[in-house]
């Protein structure tokens, strides 16, 4: 995969993504002549790489490198960097080497705030050769020395450090990075529709990707000796309060910590935007990864309750559909939970999550977020439906089966006969419409149906389900809640079973052989088949 198309922003809220972005200095003021030439330039770069012709691509790069560096063009240089990163990964035998080193050189002289985006991507770098060679790192116990400065000499905790480091320098000198707005390099960027609103900055494309990386499970490898946790309730408090909160951690190295004080960073740093987007992205960011990690009491509960409050504070705004969707979510979560033979414990909440999004949408129809909110709806409204019984069942009782259905009122059924071997080669179709297609064109042998107890909970329920006698044979159980079977609208549901009084026991005789004895399956008596052994 090209480094250049994996250096993204991270989550925009909740779907949004910001692909590829190449940065610059403070930008730089030239004509439209000179905008032409990077444009043809990278045009060329372009049409050779899909040729296949990396060489040749890569002499272009490096013109346009020492132009742009010449020419102080930062925005192009960086470019030049990142695409020299993926050709020398495909041109050079220890590619993902060079390529870091070719980063740790250009650190070296670059300026401000250009620095910030090479370390940046340093950490990448470091990351995604940690992810190449995991198990190498993963089995990996001793180090030369600690100024090591071949990669490969690492070990776990040196390359974690690494990481770490590099985004903590991506993100120096905030202050300065705050006042770099993203809009001034739109010439730099493919953008995704509102993406800036929620990263105006240089400062909070770095902070999120640096955050991003905090959160990681896998980034704390290493633990340190005082490890800090995430178990202060206030962590998950109203935004202004939060960002009040006093910071503090026995080991201030942690990346929980870290991630954590970063956040607040941003919090605080958004908190008195005339537009709220930028500030309820982080915070609902902060919100899920205090609640997701952290180990603190009743945080269900208060989960939901800072979200309804910050639901209700910025209920005015748009950008509010964003917090009922979040809210939705842990309401979902919480009903996935619903045990009906236990309690009626959260049987409503999928529910909730309907109204939520609901009124949300109702609210703010051309939101960002209403599409999220309807997506939700629509996957609770989904219909399931599956039939269990008996493989084999005792011809002239009732077959009893236990239906589990979400979202159905009316069950229609058929039972249809045919022979074993023809409906073991149908099922082997590639194409299951097909062979629900050749099951309907059987003559029923048995039809009905059930009206079902329904309540609009939006839960999976069960009921037990009686279907008439069968003679002996095999048979196949249709179900759908369509009255004609119509599986261009639903699903079709099928088993199979055999109606038989006859099951059997194998033994082994003691010369080697076996017997068989055939069992009446409901009165237990045992018969000998003769002549078999």
């Amino acid at each position: 995969m090209s480094y250049h198309r994996i250096f993204r922003l991270g989550n925009v809220l909740i779907l949004l993504l910001l692909p590829v972005l190449l940065w610059s200095n403070y930008p730089n003021p030239r004509g439209d002549e000179e905008d032409d030439y990077y444009a043809r330039e990278w045009i060329k770069v372009d049409a050779l790489l899909n040729k296949g012709l990396p060489k040749s691509a890569m002499e272009i790069v490096g013109q346009i490198y020492t132009r742009a560096k010449n020419e102080n063009v930062d925005a192009q240089w960086i470019k030049a960097v990142i695409y020299k990163i993926d050709l020398v990964g495909e041109l050079e035998e220890e590619g993902d080497e060079s390529a870091i080193r070719l980063v740790v050189d250009e650190i070296q002289t670059a300026g401000f705030p250009a620095v910030n985006i090479l370390h940046s991507i340093l950490a990448d770098l470091y990351w995604n050769y940690y992810n190449t060679h995991r198990w190498d790192w993963l089995n990996r116990t001793s180090v030369v020395h600690s100024g090591e400065i071949d990669i490969r000499k690492w070990n776990l905790k040196m390359l974690m450090d690494k990481v770490v480091d590099q985004h903590l320098m991506a993100v120096d000198r905030g202050a300065e990075l705050r006042k770099i707005p993203l809009k001034s390099y739109d010439v730099l960027l493919v953008k995704e529709k509102n993406s800036q609103v929620v990263r105006p900055t240089l400062y909070d494309f770095l902070a999120h990707r640096a955050i991003d990386q905090f959160m990681m499970d896998e980034t704390s490898l290493t633990k340190p000796s005082k490890p800090f946790y995430l178990d202060n309730p206030l962590y998950l408090s109203f935004y202004k309060d939060f960002s009040a909160l006093p910071l503090s951690s026995p080991d201030s190295a942690s990346l929980s910590f870290l991630a954590l004080r970063l956040l607040q960073d941003l919090v605080r740093f958004h908190a008195n935007d005339t537009n709220p987007s930028a500030l309820v992205d982080v915070d609902l960011k902060r919100l899920s990864f205090v609640f997701n990690q952290g180990v603190i009491p009743n945080k269900d509960s208060l989960y939901i309750a800072v979200l309804e409050t910050s639901e209700k504070y910025f209920g005015n705004d748009p950008v509010s559909v964003f917090i009922s969707y979040s809210l939705a979510q842990q309401y979902v979560r919480l009903g996935n939970q619903y045990r009906p033979l236990e309690s009626e414990k959260h049987k409503w909440d999928l529910k909730k999550a309907w109204q939520l999004c609901g009124d949300a949408t109702g609210r703010f129809p051309d939101a960002l977020a209403a599409g999220n909110c309807k997506s939700l709806q629509n996957s609770l409204l989904q219909v399931s439906f599956k039939l269990n019984h008996d493989q084999v069942v005792i011809p002239g009782k009732p077959v009893l089966g236990l239906l589990s259905y979400k979202n159905v009122k009316t069950i229609y059924w058929r039972i249809i006969s045919m022979e074993p071997e023809k409906e073991k080669n149908l099922r082997q179709q590639a194409d299951p419409r097909k062979t629900a297609a050749a099951y309907l064109e059987i003559k029923p042998f048995q039809s009905g149906v059930y009206e079902l107890p329904e309540d609009g909970d939006y839960q999976t329920h069960q009921v037990q389900l009686a279907f008439p006698s069968l003679p002996p044979g095999f048979y196949i159980f249709l179900l759908s809640p369509d009255k004609d079977f119509d599986t261009e609208k639903v699903d079709l549901a099928h088993s199979d079973c055999w109606s038989t009084n006859i099951s059997f026991i194998e033994h082994k005789s003691q010369s080697n052989g076996y017997e068989l004895f055939t069992v009446d399956r409901e009165t237990g008596e045992v018969s000998r088949l003769r002549g078999f052994r």
